[in-house]
């Protein structure tokens, strides 16, 4: 992900840009998941609250701790939102975990979202 992005960005020069090189080996501190398609309803009442709707949200492992967000945001205007939310690496997701699930409950909206991680392996290491 983060070498096409370099690539989008810089082109040609994708593989000589320092600014590049250096953005592909950050250690990223955060696991971060978007939400897109929600009314824009949804988004003022989540700028209103937004603890309300951050303790509603979710990393599930099998047999061990969820994994709450650290951190909360809405992306958008009055006609549809985006809902980014950041989890902290601090909790590791490892491949013995063989799956994650997302969930997210906003108003009356509930969300789910099951990873496999073995769908996500990038040159033999998981990418997440």
């Amino acid at each position: 992900m983060k070498e096409a992005l370099v690539k989008a960005r810089y082109g040609n020069e994708a593989g000589t840009a320092e600014d590049g090189r250096a953005f592909i080996n950050r250690a990223e501190t955060h696991y971060v998941i978007a939400v897109s398609g929600f009314p824009g309803r949804m988004a003022q009442m989540g700028q209103r609250n937004p603890e309300r709707f951050k303790q509603g949200s979710f990393l599930k492992r099998k047999n061990n701790e969820n994994i709450s967000p650290e951190d909360f945001r809405i992306r958008g205007g009055e006609q549809e939102a985006e809902v980014v939310l950041s989890f902290p690496r601090t909790h590791e997701i490892t491949l013995a975990d063989k799956d994650v699930e997302f969930q997210m409950k906003m108003g009356q909206t509930n969300i789910r979202r099951r990873f496999k991680l073995k769908d996500m392996i990038y040159n033999d290491e998981l990418e997440l």
